[in-house]
């Protein structure tokens, strides 16, 4: 019994903390070999890899993408405003420094509107990944109806103290998902 409940601890450090096989080993005192095994018969590492790829975990690396990309471009637009300083500041500037002013000033505004369509589509894409992490109400109840019937045929009289919650639970994502 107490083996079983370090497994499930391990499987709760591997999967959700992201713990190696060997810090497994060591925290739950067990043989390398041993926390191998329960990663590759529990399919801990499919799970963890499902986890980390979630909906939500693509969305907030793709915006890190944006940021670094808005980062970017205020850096440029910083960089243009310092030319056009220059531009006037320059008493009068000759022929020769005044175009080659206005060449990296159309160059770096260039390079701005390159990454304004850049954050555009990525973007697109953080709406689209919205989108595809959102669950039906139908889905959500196919789901709960089945770990539900699950847990009926496991535990009836376990089934039968959550049939209020599971009532009250699907009104509630009911209300949220419409």
């Amino acid at each position: 019994m107490a083996k079983d409940q370090e497994k499930k601890l391990a499987k709760e450090s591997y999967i959700h903390h992201n713990k190696s096989d060997e810090e497994i080993a060591h925290k739950y005192k067990v043989s390398l070999r041993t926390a191998q095994r329960w990663i590759k018969e529990g399919n801990w590492k499919k799970l963890r890899d499902s986890k980390a790829n979630g909906s939500e975990q693509r969305i907030e690396r793709t915006q890190l993408v944006v940021d670094s990309m808005v980062e970017e471009r205020l850096t440029i637009l910083k960089a243009v405003a310092e030319l056009q300083k220059q531009k006037e500041w320059d008493s009068p500037p000759t022929r020769d420094a005044q175009a080659s002013l206005d060449a990296q000033i159309a160059q770096l505004r260039k390079q701005a509107a390159s990454i304004d369509d850049a954050i555009s589509k990525w973007n697109k894409r953080i709406e689209n990944l919205n989108k595809e992490g959102k669950l039906t109400l139908s889905l959500y109840m196919e789901v709960m109806e089945r770990i539900f019937e699950a847990m009926r045929l496991s535990n009836e009289p376990l089934y039968m103290q959550t049939l209020d919650f599971q009532e009250n639970h699907l009104e509630d994502v009911a209300s949220k998902l419409f």
